[in-house]
């Protein structure tokens, strides 16, 4: 089966935030960079659908990549960093590179700087018995308490 005619799999609620809690570490990584926000109405749009699109938000060499799945930003120094991301998200990001490896002959590997975030979150997620995972600094400043691990159910 191509790639293009592949079906959408669908997830349980509890794989991912909800879309609040997604916006809210949004906007707080926004402010922090000096990144623009994300458009709240086209992001709630985007997190209803089956296969949501990542919004972009870029400003002066700093990104924002934010999904249902993963939240991501990269600074002037060009190292992605993730501050949300789900077992989901590891697995897709996986196969993408794999099929592009295959399509290509010789792909690019998968940058060290997202390797390391994805065993990092997936070690978390695999210890606490979670599907998504918040990186603890920014954890503890949106959520407001420390916390020993991410939980699916965060409270707001």
């Amino acid at each position: 089966m191509r790639m293009c005619e592949q079906k959408p799999v669908l997830h349980r609620k509890d794989e991912c935030l909800r879309c609040g809690q997604i916006l809210r570490i949004a906007e707080y990584v926004a402010r922090q960079y000096d990144i623009p926000g994300v458009d709240r109405v086209l992001f709630r749009r985007e997190y209803n659908e089956a296969i949501p699109q990542p919004l972009h938000c870029e400003a002066g060499g700093r990104k924002m990549w934010v999904d249902k799945y993963y939240l991501a930003y990269m600074l002037e120094d060009g190292v992605v960093r993730y501050v949300y991301n789900t077992r989901y998200h590891i697995r897709e990001e996986h196969r993408n590179w794999r099929d592009a490896s295959k399509k290509r002959g010789n792909a690019p590997p998968v940058p060290k700087d997202v390797l390391r975030s994805f065993h990092k979150s997936g070690y978390e997620m695999f210890v606490a018995g979670h599907t998504c995972w918040v990186e603890k600094n920014f954890l503890e400043k949106i959520f407001g308490k420390p916390q020993e691990c991410t939980k699916v159910n965060i409270s707001m």
